[in-house]
């Protein structure tokens, strides 16, 4: 039988502690679907994660994201660089990424699907935004659409 906590893993890059925060509520608030939401600040931990390394690699605590958020506007390395190694690591890049930002432009968010990113999201206005925006992109990616296959990744 398929865990399905397992499966409904979702991972948060974020280097924000005030909106890691706010997308956890967000995503308790209106996601059933995100049963286990991790987090990581940066991209070489996003990395870590991802390969399963350091304590990363007990996947009971850490296990393989059906979904990655992923804030473009990280401090330390831009969001970019995260894609630009998922698309280098051919294991991970059925893992769908949605892009989250603040604000982007239409240029902007056409180059971030061509680097790899599945969709792009705006952060929203206000809470309530976000909620929406959350609860879509869970709803679609978890619910709807069939994938990735995780078994492929140790347990």
């Amino acid at each position: 039988m398929e865990n399905k906590s397992r499966r409904e893993a979702v991972l948060l890059i974020d280097d924000s502690e005030d909106d890691t925060l706010l997308l956890r509520r967000a995503m308790a608030n209106c996601c059933p679907s995100a049963t286990n939401v991790q987090s990581v600040s940066e991209v070489e931990a996003a990395q870590r994660y991802l390969s399963g390394a350091g304590v990363y690699g007990d996947r009971s605590k850490y296990p393989m994201p059906r979904l990655i958020f992923l804030d473009l506007n990280l401090r330390q390395a831009k969001g970019a660089a995260f894609l630009e190694w998922v698309k280098a690591h051919p294991q991970f890049k059925t893992i769908p990424i949605v892009a989250i930002t603040g604000d982007i432009s239409e240029r902007q968010a056409t180059a971030t699907l061509a680097q790899g990113a599945s969709a792009v999201m705006k952060k929203g206005a206000n809470f309530d935004e976000l909620k929406h925006g959350l609860l879509h992109a869970t709803e679609l990616w978890l619910r709807h659409c069939i994938g990735p296959d995780l078994s492929a990744f140790p347990a």
